[in-house]
């Protein structure tokens, strides 16, 4: 996701007072700029002409200064004989190897033959090991695994030497201390890394190094007997991980093999349809357990702050593999991954162009505090994942996870942020299925979405979620319209706060519920219906007589809108014509007829509200803090496919559930450190920083920047 928008804000604010900014002027004020006609009149319906415009249009663009909004201009082709880098760049002179000579110091003898050069490797204590055991052993996914592989075996075998609940604890001590997965690293772990008192605990019984790479001496050739061990060991501890994975690997396809498609199909496990959903619950289940362990490292009294607001979304995880489209006769070393785009909903694209790689969808769901304020009681976190090919079935991931999430009682459920890629989703599928595990939709609409989403058959009309009276003017309708459309000179038709009114004008259109909606029907009735309306209209005979309320000034008046209903609603004697007018109350299905739009827009929290904008953004800010945090080359490292060179998807979506899981944990570790408690409750928080700028465009226009203080830092 760019983060331009907010570095044009910050460069916006550090430079407004600067003595040489230039004079901008506002999105939403006239331009004076005397090209705005001429780029008028360039509008042609020929496509021809429109692509020359275009193309002139882009040279006349490259020859003007560049600069953000309110920033000086600072760069700028010099002129003819001006000053520039051409004439006023440093230039030391040489001169010829006697010269140059002369001017160094003496030249000593230098001698390091004697120094140590040997490897050192740096030590976890017993206490670091036994942590990492006992966060492996309270998530239960090592004794799932092995009692899974226990069961799948023909025979007994022999004793394992490294068991599986060695292997993940050493993974879980790479993931938190910022190393690469690799399986050099995970024998590094086991035999150099810790005690020989760790090694019995996590009942490791493969026979030590002949010699310590501390005690090798260095002008020595490595001993036969250790470079044997070297690859032994190592090739020990990949047959274990494999071991592991198979007991929860979905996949089929063959990895790390260049080979034609058609040789893949001969090549493929022998896995039913109903195998293949089996082993994609065991992972999901085994990596949604790491993440719900690391959550639960919260101290209680923090953890009671959640109050079930979540997020989802998507983001890519690159893979150590070269890309191969899905119309290659040959498939990629890991054919697990798909081609990502950035654009739409991230599939492969018709065209490979530049900017897409090969990659793993990783779908999360994290839990985010959305208290109202300036204090924030607990951390965003991971809570539930799945992988997948990119822009593959967002819906079916999103209901894996919900299966999961189902599943913990104890876990409060309210609000859940989406993007317009959940937006558009089929309401049986996505929305429906939120719900029934609790969640209320938050979503954005895009240029698509706004004003009317549908009629129903009784007369109410759906408005960006919300069903309202038919007799609301075309204007209120179309306010979120008219933000987003721009005049011939770039100027919004409606300006935020014109915006922001006309929204808070459709409140005396709503309909109001009646009782609680049961399976997927809801009662409604209009502002003028009822024993106390809360509007006029002539179609609604008892909404007409005078009702006054003591207002906050003291005046006691009749402050109720009149609703003047358009002739097209009224029969030849002024009568009702549409049900919503005619009766009190009408009943809405959500799914009548078919129709779907009624379930994929309709959304709890009014579209364009100050409570519906500060959701979705604060939601969708912290989703965007956690990708970039876990992404991050100074930490986790999720973004970097060299430190995960283990082929499939089950060993990558592992990786990915480790790494989130030590992002959570050094997530947790930055809060209870940098918090501040409340003397009276007890309770922690951290300051978190207004969302003024956030709360724009509406919901949806534009996907929020993660906040600043989680912004990755540069590698």
């Amino acid at each position: 996701m760019s983060r331009k928008p907010e570095r044009r804000r910050r460069a916006t604010a550090a430079f407004a007072n600067h003595p040489n900014a230039t004079a901008t002027r506002s999105s939403e004020e006239p331009d004076d700029n005397p090209d705005a006609s001429l780029n008028a009149d360039r509008r042609s319906g020929n496509p021809a002409k429109r692509a020359a415009n275009k193309r002139a249009k882009q040279t006349a663009d490259a020859e003007k200064p560049k600069a953000y909004a309110g920033r000086p201009i600072r760069s700028r082709r010099a002129e003819p004989g001006e000053a520039c880098a051409a004439t006023h760049r440093q230039i030391i002179p040489t001169g010829t190897v006697d010269e140059y000579a002369a001017m160094l110091p003496p030249v000593t003898p230098i001698e390091a033959d004697d120094l140590d050069i040997n490897k050192h490797f740096h030590h976890y204590t017993d206490a670091h090991v036994q942590s990492a055991s006992a966060f492996i052993t309270r998530s239960g996914v090592c004794r799932y695994m092995t009692d899974h592989h226990v069961a799948g075996k023909d025979h007994r075998g022999r004793k394992e030497t490294i068991p599986f609940h060695a292997i993940m604890v050493a993974l879980w001590l790479i993931a938190t201390d910022g190393g690469n997965l690799w399986m050099t690293n995970v024998r590094d772990v086991l035999f150099h890394k810790i005690s020989a008192t760790s090694r019995a605990r996590l009942g490791i019984t493969y026979s030590d190094r002949p010699t310590r790479p501390a005690d090798e001496a260095r002008d020595q050739p490595l001993a036969l007997a250790d470079r044997n061990w070297d690859e032994n060991s190592e090739r020990t501890v990949a047959r274990t991980f494999a071991r592991m994975l198979a007991t929860i690997d979905p996949s089929v396809l063959p990895k790390n093999r260049n080979l034609e498609w058609q040789d893949v199909e001969q090549r493929k496990r022998s896995l039913t349809v109903a195998q293949q959903q089996l082993f994609q619950a065991r992972l999901d289940w085994v990596c949604n357990r790491l993440l719900e362990t690391a959550f639960r490292c919260l101290p209680r009294k923090v953890r009671r702050k959640y109050q079930g607001s979540a997020c989802i979304d998507a983001t890519p995880m690159r893979l150590y593999s070269k890309m191969r489209g899905k119309h290659n006769a040959y498939c990629s070393s890991d054919p697990d991954g798909g081609v990502y785009d950035h654009v739409g909903d991230h599939g492969e694209p018709a065209v490979l162009s530049r900017g897409v790689f090969w990659a793993l969808e990783i779908h999360l769901i994290v839990a985010v505090d959305c208290h109202n304020g300036d204090r924030q009681w607990l951390p965003a976190l991971p809570l539930c994942m799945t992988t997948d090919r990119p822009g593959f079935d967002p819906s079916g991931n999103a209901r894996r996870m919900f299966a999961y999430l189902a599943q913990i009682r104890d876990l409060p459920r309210k609000w859940l942020a989406g993007d317009l890629l959940y937006t558009d989703q089929i309401p049986g599928k996505f929305q429906d299925a939120a719900r029934e595990v609790g969640y209320q939709p938050v979503l954005g609409y895009g240029s698509k979405h706004h004003g009317s989403q549908g009629t129903h058959r009784t007369g109410a009309r759906m408005v960006e979620g919300t069903f309202i009276c038919p007799a609301m003017p075309e204007e209120l309708i179309n306010a979120t319209v008219l933000r987003r459309t721009k005049d011939s000179d770039g100027v919004p038709l409606r300006t935020h706060e014109e915006w922001l009114g006309n929204i808070q004008s459709r409140e005396d259109y709503l309909m109001r519920t009646h009782g609680k909606e049961e399976d997927g029907k809801q009662r409604l009735a209009c502002p003028a219906a009822g024993n106390n309306p809360t509007a006029r209209c002539p179609l609604k005979e008892k909404s007409l007589p005078e009702r006054k309320t003591r207002q906050p000034d003291g005046k006691v008046v009749d402050v109720r809108l009149t609703i003047n209903p358009p002739e097209h609603l009224k029969g030849p004697n002024d009568e009702p014509l549409l049900d919503v007018c005619k009766q009190q109350t009408i009943t809405i299905d959500y799914t009548e007829d078919g129709d779907e739009s009624y379930s994929r827009y309709r959304q709890e929290l009014r579209y364009g509200t100050d409570q519906h904008q500060r959701t979705y953004v604060r939601l969708r800010q912290a989703q965007e803090g956690v990708h970039g945090f876990a992404k991050k080359h100074a930490a986790q490292a999720l973004d970097n496919p060299d430190a995960r060179l283990v082929r499939g998807k089950a060993a990558q979506t592992l990786f990915a559930a480790l790494l989130l899981a030590a992002s959570s944990i050094a997530k947790i570790r930055k809060f209870l450190r940098t918090a501040e408690r409340s003397p009276q409750t007890g309770h922690r928080w951290v300051k978190r920083e207004a969302l003024t700028d956030a709360l724009r465009t509406p919901p949806g226009d534009a996907a929020p920047d993660p906040p600043p203080e989680e912004l990755p830092a540069v590698a």
